[in-house]
């Protein structure tokens, strides 16, 4: 091949044109890859920079109670105490210093600490959850369970007894604000997908100081309590060791479903959907199959819900669940409905309305029609 130019022509091979071609290609893809990578850096540094304000503001928005470590202990009459000198925790925290240069070293040197704390009364199990995305989308760094509530290492939400969120020191004097805020979430959480529960603890600790928060149900009141880092792993030990309510998962775990006398089964609750004035509602696994069941309240019987929707189902009424079965206390319907949450929409409101035409027509009254009712 002859180039031509101003100085004369030089002969090129294909070869080496191909080679040039791919060399120059190489250059722009690396310099583009380096342009994306600072991209990336920056966009995943500014993403975070936003969720740590949001988190710090929900923290500051909160109204908190100071409280004592009496607070927690008062619930059930336990005392304090403190770690056997020689004993494994203070043989570990003499050998072993915190680390402070990444949250993987933290991780990984509280996950040993929990190893060595003493024997629980009860069947407990402390995990390492920092990858699991079983709350709701977050990765609490160390989750508490019952031994038993935790089948095939399957996280559950509604089986949590505490939590505890580990940071590296960011400051010598105290803990961030948005690492509380993060503990907020997790609270809330908490509360809605454990509605009988009325005492919630939740913890945080960058190996200097301890944390908790905790929230009262019945008061609708949150209170916060920051000790030295000794003190508080004592008083996390001691709350989950003697079931202290703030640390006890409350609720039943699962259900008794009798299609007949002969008939038995014992259905796993897997996690809260929501309550209504007859009933509350669970997802479970029915089949093999993704299903909600409505557990209804004391005296009150399924049999008109049951009737109505098998005739919904018969008449192809859309966007109506599907009846799967019943007995004398629950039902089981698919899908398993999502919350609206805030992506709730102009459109939802008008599928609702059409539905409720659709409905009367065929003289069926829905007898609690308002917002609180949807999700």
């Amino acid at each position: 091949m002859d180039i031509s130019g101003s100085s004369g022509s030089v002969s090129t091979s294909p070869l080496s044109m191909f080679i040039k071609t791919v060399v120059d290609n190489s250059e722009i893809t690396r310099k583009n890859s380096e342009v994306m990578v600072r991209f990336m850096k920056e966009f995943s540094r500014t993403e975070r920079e936003t969720v740590s304000i949001t988190q710090a503001k929900a923290y500051q928005n909160t109204v908190f109670e100071s409280v004592d470590v009496e607070y927690f202990l008062s619930k059930n009459n336990t005392y304090l105490g403190s770690f056997r000198s020689n004993g494994t925790v203070n043989t570990y925290l003499r050998k072993y210093s915190v680390p402070t240069d990444t949250e993987d070293e933290v991780q990984e040197w509280f996950n040993r600490l929990m190893e060595n704390l003493p024997k629980f009364s009860k069947s407990i199990a402390i995990r390492d959850t920092h990858t699991n995305v079983y709350l709701s989308g977050y990765k609490p760094d160390i989750s508490v369970f019952m031994e038993d509530d935790i089948i095939n290492d399957a996280y559950l939400t509604m089986y949590v007894q505490a939590l505890l969120e580990v940071k590296k020191r960011k400051s010598f004097s105290h803990l961030l604000d948005e690492d509380k805020g993060q503990l907020l979430n997790y609270i809330r959480i908490l509360i809605r997908q454990q509605p009988l529960r009325e005492l919630f603890a939740v913890f945080l600790s960058d190996g200097f100081y301890f944390y908790v928060m905790a929230y009262d149900r019945r008061t609708n009141r949150y209170s916060e309590h920051t000790t030295n880092f000794k003190t508080g792993l004592r008083l996390f030990w001691v709350l989950i060791n003697y079931s202290s309510p703030f640390t006890t998962m409350a609720g039943p775990k699962s259900i008794d479903f009798n299609l007949s006398q002969e008939d038995f089964t014992r259905i796993r609750l897997k996690e809260y959907l929501g309550m209504g004035a007859s009933s509350r509602v669970y997802k479970i696994d029915w089949e093999n199959t993704s299903s909600a069941i409505k557990v209804f309240n004391s005296g009150y019987s399924p049999s008109n819900e049951v009737e109505t929707l098998k005739f919904l189902n018969e008449g192809n009424f859309p966007n109506v669940p599907t009846y799967i079965a019943h007995d004398d206390n629950s039902m089981i319907i698919r899908p398993v409905c999502e919350r609206f949450g805030d992506g709730f929409q102009v459109s939802h409101a008008l599928q609702l309305l059409q539905h409720l035409e659709l409905i009367h027509k065929q003289q069926i009254y829905h007898r609690d029609v308002r917002p609180k009712t949807f999700y």
